[in-house]
Parts: structure tokens; C-alpha cells; sequence
């Protein structure tokens, strides 16, 4: 974890922190700042952070916003880094969870008088195989048995695991319907469910944007172009989307990114730390 000390205006930022009272302002200034502890970012890449920001907001004329605008946007990327931990958690365990559901389906299908080789093959190294298909069978049925059993390291396999198996006074300790369910389970790339969450960090910001900035939003307008490739830049800045992941103008991608994936508020308070 990576540790610094920040100290925005929080005199701007009364509509993020529910009863921010002037006298934890003038606490906090007293102090020199809040403490911001950091998970996703180290010492480099915040200073790297620190630069690419003061760069976007010199293009913009914000200058002057620079400490809310870095304080805002570090707590919305922990967040947001916490929720991606988890969305890949969930990703991993599912594919763990297909694969094996896979496997045991496949051993279930074999034909009757059906013989049946092991391979295994190691990454940089030339397939391991029992020919043999007795000693193969063997083998594979050790492995059936320890799962049916499930004397299984829950590290590895994870606690998806577990919707493969029927109640203890089952006679099928594995379920073959939902071994057929989990192994045509869909696995969705976690990046395609981060998109609503850069909509979210736009909107966040929006809110600080349209009531202390300039860019404000014309009659009517939940979005304009000035602040389309505003946020476009900051997107690029945390390294959320790169430049081979559109062909299209900065402010389109977002307008498009807005319209795919809908928020409903403007931006979302936090009580203070």
C-alpha cells in the first residue's frame, strides 16, 4: 500500500462528503491534509498520475482544481480498482468452475469399450502421455473419486466448485445437469464490465465540474464535448482504455460509452473518511 497526504479545498467539494463541517476543514488544514491510503497505485505511478493530470487539466483551464480534482479521482480509482479485483476473482473462479465441469462431463460421455490415453502438457516442455489405457482410466478415475469425495484443495478449485454437487444423501454426489449448466457457462472478459464503472467515475466527476468549473452542461444536456474529452483524457490518464480500443473521434467513444451504459445519478457522495 502506498501512502501520501492530500490537501484539496474541501470547501469545493461539500456536495461529495455528507455533513462536512467547516470545523473537520479547518482540522484537516491544520494537519496539513488527509492521509490517502493507495492499493492500486504505487509511489511511481502516482507521481506518473500526478504529471498526466496537471497536463489534461492545463489543456482544459482547470488548473486551479488540480488538488480536488486528483483527490476525486485517486478515491473513485481505488474503488473502482477494488470492484475490477473482484469482478476477475469472480471471472477466474467461473472458468475454473467450466473447465472442471468440462472435464467431468467429457469422462461421464465416454463410450462404452472406449479407450482412453492421459496427456499432460507442460508449458515448455514436450506433452507428458500414459498410453496405456488401463493405467490412464485408473488415473482419471483417482481424480473422479477424490472430486466426487471432495477432498479437494478449496484454494485451488475455488467455492464455485460446490454448485457441482447434489445434498450428502444424494446416490449422484455430482450432478449431471449441472455439470452440463456450468459447462456451457459463458465467460464474459471482466474489461467489458468495467465499462459501466468508467461511465460511473465520469459522472462523479461531473457533478464537481459542472458546479465549480467551466464546463458546465448546456440547457437540457447530460453531456457536452468539452467535458467528453475531459473525460476521455482522464480515462487515458488511469489507463482504463488505450488508443487501439476505439476508432473514433475522443468525445464520440465517450458519448457512445454513456448512451451503452446508463447511470442514473450525476454523481454519488461519500461520507467523510
Amino acid at each position: 500500500m502506498f501512502t501520501t497526504t492530500l490537501l484539496p479545498d474541501f470547501r469545493r467539494l461539500t456536495d461529495y462528503f455528507i455533513n462536512l463541517s467547516e470545523e473537520y476543514i479547518l482540522e484537516v488544514e491544520s494537519d496539513g491534509g488527509v492521509v490517502v491510503n493507495l492499493e492500486y497505485l504505487d509511489n511511481a505511478g502516482f507521481e506518473q498520475l500526478q504529471l498526466r493530470l496537471a497536463s489534461i487539466l492545463e489543456r482544459f483551464d482547470l488548473k486551479e482544481h488540480y488538488k480536488e480534482l486528483l483527490y476525486l479521482i485517486l478515491r473513485k480509482n481505488e474503488e473502482i480498482g477494488e470492484r475490477h479485483t473482484t469482478l476477475l476473482h469472480q471471472h477466474n473462479e467461473e472458468k475454473k468452475l467450466k473447465e472442471v465441469a468440462t472435464f467431468l462431463l467429457g469422462i461421464k460421455n465416454l463410450k462404452q469399450h472406449e479407450t482412453v490415453q492421459l496427456a499432460i502438457k507442460p508449458s515448455l516442455s514436450q506433452t507428458l502421455t500414459i498410453n496405456s489405457s488401463g493405467i490412464a482410466e485408473w488415473m482419471i478415475q483417482s481424480i473422479v473419486d477424490k472430486l466426487e469425495k471432495q477432498e479437494f484443495p478449496l484454494s485451488l478449485f475455488g467455492s464455485q466448485i460446490y454448485k457441482l454437487f447434489n445434498g450428502f444423501g444424494d446416490d449422484e454426489l455430482i450432478s449431471l445437469d449441472k455439470l452440463i449448466a456450468a459447462s456451457k457457462l459463458k465467460l464474459q472478459n471482466p474489461k467489458f464490465k468495467l465499462r459501466p464503472l468508467y461511465v460511473e467515475l465520469c459522472l462523479y466527476l461531473q457533478g464537481y465540474l459542472v458546479n465549480e468549473t467551466h464546463l458546465i452542461l448546456p440547457t437540457n444536456a447530460k453531456l457536452s464535448d468539452k467535458q467528453a474529452n475531459f473525460f476521455f483524457d482522464i480515462l487515458q490518464m488511469l489507463d482504463y482504455i488505450t488508443i487501439d480500443d476505439f476508432d473514433s473521434e475522443p468525445k464520440d467513444y465517450i458519448y457512445a460509452l454513456f448512451q451503452n451504459n446508463k447511470q442514473v445519478s450525476v454523481y454519488q457522495g461519500n461520507k467523510t473518511d
